[in-house]
């Protein structure tokens, strides 16, 4: 019964993380550039989430041993990088023209991102048996395009 519960929230969680990258992602750059952002803080945009993505990486074992628990850390990341997009639709909203707080909020929900991937593999490994992945896979991977 647990199992088919983690399955299912985690095909949910499939179909909301392709809605962020299909409609939050792309629009980055043009977004960044109406905000008066130039070609550093573009550039920075592009490397700094894969450079703090992979310093998580590194620091994961220390944040996980903080945490004593993949759910609850998976749930902590989850939240922080939901909750990172409300300033960055309040700078939308309220027209505040700062590219370098962009860049910042955009890092941090990467690292966010990030500090989940290791726990999600875990968790998905443990919860769908090998011989049923491809099938799990490719319904979820389907449902999601």
């Amino acid at each position: 019964e647990k199992q088919k519960d983690t399955m299912k929230y985690a095909h949910g969680e499939g179909i909301f993380a392709s809605l962020k990258n299909g409609f939050g992602n792309p629009y980055l750059i043009p977004f960044a550039i109406s905000l008066g952002a130039g070609s550093t803080v573009i550039a920075l945009l592009v490397s700094i989430p894969v450079l703090l993505g992979a310093l998580t990486r590194v620091f994961y074992q220390p944040i996980a041993h903080i945490f004593k628990n993949r759910y609850k850390l998976f749930i902590f990341g989850s939240y922080l990088e939901t909750f990172i997009w409300i300033p960055i639709l309040l700078m939308a909203i309220l027209s505040i023209q700062q590219p370098w707080l962009l860049l910042i909020l955009i890092g941090l929900e990467s690292a966010f991102t990030e500090i989940q991937t290791p726990v999600w593999s875990s968790i998905i490994t443990a919860t769908v048996s090998e011989h049923k992945r491809i099938r799990y896979f490719s319904k979820r991977n389907t449902s999601q395009s």
